[in-house]
């Protein structure tokens, strides 16, 4: 499993409107049984779209869009094979919606602290 890989929606009877869900949990927690995952909604039946946090990519021939602010955990024994990767469009993905990076930047960073800095005295 990887950051910004992609995977098809394992809630198969969502297929039609979120055929694929992006993980973007840090590769850190990769002993964490759960993942953080984005859904990417059909592009032509997602409705109202904030660019701003709504970026689109095209997955598989299919026009989708991030819909960030419904981010959810899935076991990540329903994450089967990736069927592509976002990694090239992390900056986007990222910094659309800054309150949401923000987030996921404290709760998973981009390296582990060093054990030392884990116990250093304030």
């Amino acid at each position: 499993m990887g950051r910004y890989d992609v995977y098809q929606n394992p809630e198969k009877s969502e297929h039609r409107h979120t055929p694929f869900v992006l993980d973007i949990q840090n590769d850190h927690l990769d002993a964490v049984e759960t993942r953080i995952v984005i859904p990417l909604r059909d592009a032509r039946s997602h409705g109202m779209r904030l660019e701003r946090v709504h970026p689109s990519f095209r997955i598989q021939e299919r026009e989708v869009v991030l819909d960030t602010p419904t981010m959810a955990t899935f076991p990540r024994s329903w994450l089967r094979s990736p069927v592509a990767s976002l990694r090239g469009e992390q900056h986007q993905i990222r910094k659309r919606w800054t309150p949401c990076s923000a987030l996921t930047d404290k709760l998973y960073p981009h390296a582990p602290p060093p054990i030392r800095r884990l116990h250093a005295p304030r």
